[in-house]
């Protein structure tokens, strides 16, 4: 008696062609995708730093509370930056115990590195935030800077400056590698695109499109200011011996509002001087 032998039958697979098509299209969505994301990325990294900004406006007004309404030095005489200076207004000090290990770690891993780094520059660059001055990536006008000016050595006054428009503090941190892990300047010197050399330039690297800069005023809003601007205003900014009113052409925010940490010092401070124009 015959037995039957059953064949197998044929498995189904890919061919050659199908696997590239698969490929192929996969690719495609990788490429449509990776943009998309990438400027996800970059508007979070934007609201994230506006945050930062909205805090570091709430810290300067507990600075000026505390200092009978004068603003901080871009650097005291001791040399700390203006960002030490209004941290420990509201905040108390860096350093409680005088230890250089409290110092560093408070400087690089506490709560002053999430604030005074912007997140989009901690991205691209990382941090050194460990130098006692108190480093950062957000920088003061230069006119706040009073060893710019040989005339005014004086700390400046809330009604010496009433009224003036000029971007208060910006991002600044492009300058030649290796050094931007060592962030910006304590003030800047130049909105200019494409920027000098130094230390001292603000950013283009926020907003969808991830080329515009971060400026805060002195009333507490935060404004993207496109280059053609910036390039408008340089010559104002790098004028250290006015802070002036300049006409402003800038971008409402691309970014939604995320709200500050609050600070136990700075509660009293009405939150309606921080909130953003339209």
């Amino acid at each position: 008696m015959r037995r039957s032998i059953r064949c197998p039958s044929p498995v189904s697979a890919f061919t050659l062609v199908e696997l590239l098509v698969v490929i192929s299209i996969l690719g495609l969505l990788a490429g449509l995708s990776i943009p998309a994301i990438s400027a996800a990325r970059t508007s979070a990294q934007t609201a994230a730093s506006t945050a930062n900004l909205k805090q570091i406006h709430l810290m300067m007004q507990t600075y000026l509370g505390e200092n009978s309404n004068f603003y901080p030095r871009a650097e005291e005489l001791d040399n700390t930056s203006w960002r030490r200076s209004i941290w420990e207004a509201a905040n108390g000090s860096l350093n409680p115990d005088g230890q250089w290990s409290t110092l560093t770690n408070n400087l690089a891993t506490g709560p002053y590195s999430k604030v005074m780094w912007c997140p989009l520059m901690r991205a691209k660059y990382g941090i050194d935030s460990y130098h006692p001055w108190g480093r950062g990536s957000y920088a003061i006008n230069q006119y706040f800077n009073i060893y710019l000016d040989r005339e005014r050595r004086h700390a400046l006054r809330t009604e010496e400056v009433k009224g003036k428009v000029e971007p208060f503090i910006v991002v600044g941190n492009e300058f030649a590698a290796p050094n931007q892990k060592f962030g910006s300047l304590p003030w800047f010197v130049s909105t200019k695109y494409p920027v000098p050399s130094g230390w001292g330039n603000t950013a283009y690297s926020y907003g969808a499109g991830k080329n515009r800069a971060l400026a805060m005023f002195l009333d507490g809003h935060v404004e993207l200011i496109d280059k053609q601007h910036g390039n408008s205003i340089d010559d104002k900014i790098k004028n250290d011996t006015t802070f002036e009113q300049i006409h402003t052409a800038t971008y409402a925010l691309e970014v939604p509002w995320i709200s500050p940490l609050r600070f136990s010092r700075a509660r009293r401070i009405s939150w309606q001087r921080c909130s953003l124009r339209g």
